[in-house]
């Protein structure tokens, strides 16, 4: 439950989370959940080099613009992995 887990957090002294996923098709699950908790929760989205192996290459660089397009217009996105 993450009411729980983020008030649980909040007692202990934490003041932000980082929200990752290592797959792409999650990037913007991602985003919305650190826009509903804007300010706690922070994003990080990209894709994971071993996730274009087991994916398909041929999809890297259009997936690669949107998450540039959305790393560099969304506020809540702080981190990019690659």
């Amino acid at each position: 439950d993450l009411n729980a887990v983020l008030s649980r957090s909040e007692r202990t002294g934490v003041v932000a989370s980082v929200c990752m996923s290592p797959d792409f098709a999650k990037c913007d699950e991602v985003v919305n959940l650190a826009k509903q908790w804007s300010g706690v929760i922070y994003a990080c989205i990209g894709i994971l080099p071993d996730v274009i192996k087991r994916t398909n290459d041929k999809l890297f660089e259009e997936r690669l613009v949107s998450v540039h397009q959305l790393a560099s217009t969304t506020p809540e996105v702080v981190a990019i992995q690659c």
